[in-house]
């Protein structure tokens, strides 16, 4: 069959090296250079030092690294309605992903198969490598993050085979397949994997082997063979997902780019119910002589539990004064520090549990300057309408005394005395919970039930008094 008879798929760019393309049709393997087309069917080789971007004609991007091999299974895209499938297979190496308009509009429609399994999209940019164990690979989820900037579809995937499934919505996160068992549950991808990631497709390069650095597109110049429009659009692609690829490293999530104003209105308009009940926590003396992380055995000043049931990732949250006149978040992305105003350590991030998820963060003693708030974030959710913070029986314990445990499912709050139990309102529903808010200046705790459909970050843009930056 002659090429001219194949279905286009798109267009090589940001060549690097030597990679080869066999077509469907039977003829010899020919040499890729930037601009080349690219059609169903076509399997795409790279050798050791080489690695390439495939742009399909709806905008998805394909990078793939060294050692690695690609086919372009199907591609049906109807540029006037947006719609269209992608299906790929990846027989070994490293790749990156960035959902196009196909992806955008339609992400049920998008697989892409690897050894031992399948990947379904949500909407996305994910990376797959080959497990450096040496058996399956490690697909990881790179964004974008929920309440992202740019307002786009959060970004996630499912990984089924026959054995059983594994879906990943958390940015930093991944999962590991191989034939023969069922993907595993999800974890943090690991450092040293992002930085080999990095290394092998988070190029900016142009056409023809000019490659760009790691700032702005453009950085590099591209090279003088083929579509040099090919060239620059594979620079632009590349320098925009190895800034995520950056993020995820450092574990980033950015705050939504929401009108202040609007998101103020909404959160007055969406919230319900009040506080509920108040407890004196009696004397919270702080501990000297530790360092940032929660210490083990030793009567915590005080701490506060989220529990809940089931395999579902909720966040527990502190906002508090950072004795600069500002306000401090602790959370995940920024777990505090035990020895450092506000004096707050999340001690361990569960994700996922398989029976009672549980986190905890460890007050050292309460920092004048303004109330500690509590939040629930509900991270599995990306919808207003959810009602799995309610649903999955959560609740903040306030504790004084006790000490931290940890198990498979998450950290855990040993002995001492329970001062308070907050839990949300009955039949309630959104992705925020305000839970708990303490006065430093009375040691009053107050369990609240104010509900919201806003990504946590918004909701605690709009506190009452000044906020610090890292309020994501």
């Amino acid at each position: 069959m002659p090429a001219a008879a194949l279905d286009k798929a798109g267009v090589a760019a940001a060549v690097l090296g030597e990679v080869a393309v066999q077509r469907a049709d039977g003829t010899a393997p020919a040499a890729v250079q930037s601009g080349l087309d690219m059609f169903v069917q076509d399997t795409i080789d790279t050798a050791a030092d080489a690695r390439l971007q495939v742009l399909l004609l709806d905008e998805t991007v394909f990078t793939v690294g060294p050692n690695s091999s690609i086919v372009i299974d199907e591609f049906v895209y109807d540029p006037e309605r947006g719609t269209g499938a992608v299906a790929a297979d990846i027989a070994r190496g490293v790749f990156r992903y960035v959902s196009g308009r196909v992806g955008e509009s339609a992400p049920e429609n998008v697989e892409i198969n690897v050894p031992g399994a399948t990947i379904g999209i949500r909407g996305t940019q994910i990376f797959g490598v080959a497990d450096p164990s040496g058996e399956g690979f490690f697909v990881g989820l790179l964004g974008p993050a929920p309440g992202n900037d740019g307002r786009v579809r959060p970004g996630g995937f499912v990984v089924h085979n026959e054995f059983g499934e594994t879906e990943v919505l958390r940015a930093g996160f991944g999962t590991r397949v191989a034939p023969g068992r069922a993907p595993g549950v999800p974890e943090r991808i690991p450092l040293e994997l992002l930085a080999d990631l990095r290394g092998r497709v988070g190029l900016g390069g142009g056409a023809g082997g000019g490659e760009a650095g790691e700032g702005e597109a453009g950085d590099g110049e591209a090279g003088g063979t083929g579509n040099d429009a090919a060239g620059r659009e594979g620079m632009a692609q590349s320098a925009a997902t190895t800034r995520e690829l950056a993020n995820a490293t450092a574990g980033l999530e950015r705050s939504s780019g929401r009108n202040a104003a609007d998101a103020t209105t909404r959160t007055a308009s969406e919230t319900t119910g009040g506080a509920t009940t108040s407890s004196w926590l009696g004397d919270v003396v702080r501990l000297t002589g530790y360092g940032a992380a929660v210490p083990d055995d030793v009567p915590l000043p005080l701490a506060l539990m989220l529990k809940w049931e089931g395999s579902h990732d909720l966040d527990l949250h502190l906002t508090a004064p950072d004795g600069n006149g500002g306000r401090a978040h602790v959370y995940y992305g920024s777990p505090g520090d035990f020895s450092a105003p506000p004096f707050a350590r999340l001690d361990n991030d569960s994700t996922y549990p398989a029976g009672v998820g549980s986190e905890v963060i460890a007050v050292n003693g309460l920092n004048a300057g303004g109330a500690y708030n509590v939040y629930v974030h509900d991270y599995g959710n990306y919808h207003g309408e959810a009602n799995d913070i309610v649903s999955r029986n959560a609740n903040v314990a306030v504790i004084t005394g006790g000490t931290i445990t940890r198990t498979s499912d998450g950290s855990r709050v040993a002995g001492g005395t329970t001062r308070l139990t907050a839990t949300p309102p009955a039949g309630g529903s959104g992705v925020t919970w305000k839970a708990v808010t303490i006065d430093p200046a009375t040691n009053v705790a107050t369990a609240l039930q104010s509900m919201s459909d806003l990504y946590v970050g918004d909701v605690i843009a709009h506190e009452s008094g000044p906020q610090s930056s890292d309020a994501h």
